[in-house]
Order: C-alpha cells, then sequence, then structure tokens
C-alpha cells in the first residue's frame, strides 16, 4: 500500500493493506526491505503486530495501512529511525528501526469505538506528523481527527525518558475520557426573605 524509502539507511518499510473486516485476509503486515542493492530488495524484517485474538474481534479491519511518509518541506517531521504506521483498528503505532533487522513497537494510540461507527471500532487510516511535533490520525468513518502530541516522546518521538508517561501508552488502551457533568445551576435565595442578622 504504502511505500516509505529511508535513503540514508539503504531501507524501505512498505505495508500491506487490510482490505477486509474482522481479520479475513490477516495478516496484513508492515515489512522493513534492504534496498541497497536497488534490482534486488530483500525483505529482512516485519513490523511488530498486536494480538491478532483481540483486534480481530474488535469490528471492522486489522492490519497495515499507511506510513507517515517524512514529507519534504518546513512543515513536517522528518527521521530515518522512527516509522509511524495505522493499523485501522489496531490504531497508529509507533516503530524504532535503530535495529532494522529487529524493529521494536515503542508507543501507540487506540483511540475507543466513535459514536456511529458502522464497524463498532475506530478505523484509523492516516498519519501526518508537523514541524511541531503534532501528530494529525484520521477515522475513515465517524471518528473524525485526532491531534496527539509527540513532543511528550523525548527527542522528537524517539526515545521515553525514564519516569515519563508517554502520549502513546505501550500495552494500554486510551479511552475517550468521560464527559464532564452538566453544570448546575447555584442556589439562590427565595425573593422577599431577609437575611437574619
Amino acid at each position: 500500500h504504502t511505500a516509505l524509502p529511508l535513503f540514508s539507511r539503504g531501507l524501505m518499510v512498505v505495508t500491506d493493506e487490510c482490505t477486509k473486516d474482522d481479520g479475513i485476509d490477516w495478516p496484513k503486515l508492515g515489512w522493513v526491505f534492504d534496498i541497497r542493492e536497488e534490482k534486488n530488495p530483500v525483505p529482512i524484517a516485519t513490523l511488530p503486530l498486536p494480538s491478532a485474538e483481540v483486534f480481530t474481534k474488535r469490528g471492522g479491519r486489522f492490519g497495515a495501512h499507511n506510513l507517515y511518509e517524512n514529507y519534504p518541506g518546513d512543515c513536517s517531521w522528518r527521521s530515518d529511525n522512527i516509522v509511524l504506521a495505522t493499523f485501522f483498528n489496531g490504531g497508529v503505532r509507533v516503530y524504532d528501526l535503530a535495529n532494522q533487522y529487529q524493529p521494536r513497537e515503542v508507543a501507540y494510540f487506540v483511540p475507543g469505538a466513535p459514536a456511529l461507527s458502522p464497524k463498532g471500532a475506530v478505523q484509523i487510516n492516516d498519519v501526518y506528523v508537523d514541524d511541531r511535533q503534532l501528530v494529525y490520525i484520521g477515522d475513515r468513518f465517524t471518528g473524525g481527527l485526532y491531534i496527539l502530541d509527540g513532543k511528550r516522546l523525548v527527542g522528537g518521538l524517539q526515545f521515553l525518558p525514564p519516569g515519563d508517561i508517554p502520549l502513546f501508552p505501550r500495552k494500554i488502551f486510551q479511552q475517550p475520557p468521560e464527559p464532564p457533568p452538566a453544570p448546575q445551576e447555584p442556589r439562590r435565595r427565595a425573593a422577599g426573605r431577609k437575611k437574619a442578622a
């Protein structure tokens, strides 16, 4: 589906595209290719996936889709070590490719099911990161646009500092917050009553 060349490293990350609901076409993976020999790209690793048993039962599609493509220009963030990928009901996932033979997931964000979703689950299908390290992800149906603060991960979405809570909590599903309670009107004294002295 998407190909992301990392020319300085002689690598290319490529994703399949999941096209079926409920894991029918699972697995749809993200691949790391060695492209130092342009005429002979060699697959060397896959991006780790979370449990298929969990995500294939959530509703909608689960599997690889888009990558953040290191867009050129002053308004885009770029990295040859960190890759962001979308996985439909698996949300957005962040991978560290410091060791291209063993990519590791360093973070993720999986929103709860949007109201009125025809699939009963989020379907995150695109990601963009701007020069301020704001991460924009979109749901393909009713979830709209999510904006995440990538600066919560130190060094431009690279390494988690000790004791800090990452924006993309590892092994935790982030659910939307409960709406605040409706404000209550302050009590007023009845007209005609006098204050006791």
